[in-house]
């Protein structure tokens, strides 16, 4: 765990976003200090449902979004959620390629997704583009909306500039996954079906084509790898034997408040089950290599995959819990795995 003083991306964007609307972040701290006094209440794990960033965007609703603005409401509530606890996660990248490439087969394990470790993370990318830009990363979040179902929303992190954020085509890209039955190709079916219900509506021509769902799926499927081990009870984050957790408001004489951090905290994530990683595939290389002969299967790895298991009393429903596990790849047929030294190799921030 470290804390980023200079040259934060994510910290250049939220300020920039802070100067474009100026009244945006105090506007969401009296939105959240009015919950459940002013009858507007929501669930914990939603720092702020995005009905608030819509009207800061829109100047309380006198405006109306056009489609050149009306993505500015996803990047104000993801980054006003951000800003209370400006949480960077980067990943080993032994663990992060691993990650990346495990399948989120079957229903998407929605209820683990309610137990992020802030309201909204900033998670690094390695080495990704979206539409010949890079991306450096995204922000994910949960949101909620009476009547409607829950989404996680997430927020690429692909300006061409930190100075343009908001651009239309070179800024940030609110993505929408609507939460339900079936796994992530149906969700983004009904982000597409909700999509072209509204534009119809409106009187615009609907922009989704259905047929892009399963393509659209297969890229945004290792962000929601990344995210779903953030969010699992085993998730190796722990840092000089802290781990990140939601802020607590404090009380002032105009009641309880959140302040955000001075500079964001970046946490390192899998340095110890990545020197693992390393370490059996290095003992596979070995085994591999070693010419014996010997009858039997070849040594290899075992494919990385989830595992969804329930926890609590049987007797008692409500105390039932869905934990999903990530199961590395595993080597097999690797007798001399104990006899490799463990190196550690801590992540560490580009000069």
């Amino acid at each position: 765990m470290k804390a980023e003083k200079s040259g934060c991306r994510p910290r250049e964007i939220l300020t920039t976003v802070g100067r474009a609307y100026p009244q945006a972040w105090a506007a969401a701290d009296r939105a959240r200090a009015a919950r459940n006094v002013s009858g507007a209440t929501w669930p914990d794990w939603c720092f702020l449902p995005l009905e608030h960033a819509y009207a800061i965007v829109s100047s309380g609703g006198t405006t109306k979004l056009g489609i050149d603005r009306i993505h500015h409401v996803g990047v104000v509530g993801a980054l006003a959620a951000w800003r209370v606890s400006q949480g960077i996660y980067r990943f080993d990248p032994t663990l992060y390629e691993n990650l990346a490439a495990t399948p989120v087969d079957g229903d998407l394990p929605c209820e683990l997704l309610y137990r992020m470790p802030e309201w909204c993370v900033y998670v690094e990318t390695i080495g990704l583009t979206w539409e010949g830009r890079s991306l450096h990363g995204f922000w994910a979040h949960m949101e909620f909306a009476p009547g409607r179902p829950d989404q996680l929303r997430l927020l690429l992190d692909t300006a061409a500039d930190t100075s343009q954020p908001l651009d239309t085509a070179r800024g940030l890209v609110p993505i929408p996954i609507i939460l339900g039955n079936g796994g992530l190709q149906a969700a983004l079916d009904r982000v597409i079906r909700t999509g072209a219900h509204h534009a119809t509506a409106a009187g615009l021509l609907p922009l989704g084509d259905p047929s892009l769902a399963s393509p659209f799926a297969q890229i945004v499927e290792p962000f929601l790898s990344l995210l779903l081990y953030l969010c699992s009870q085993g998730a190796d984050i722990a840092a000089d034997g802290r781990r990140p957790v939601r802020p607590v408001a404090k009380k002032t004489k105009s009641g309880f408040r959140l302040f955000p951090p001075e500079s964001p905290t970046t946490w390192d994530v899998g340095v110890r089950i990545g020197a693992a990683l390393r370490r059996g595939f290095e003992a596979l290389a070995v085994a591999d290599g070693d010419g014996t002969g010997h009858a039997g299967p070849r040594p290899h790895i075992r494919r990385a995959h989830w595992h969804g298991f329930w926890t609590g009393s049987t007797k008692v429903p409500s105390e039932r819990k869905l934990d999903v596990r990530w199961l590395p790849p595993i080597p097999v047929r690797v007798d001399d795995l104990d006899a490799l030294p463990a190196t550690v190799r801590p992540v560490r921030p580009e000069e």
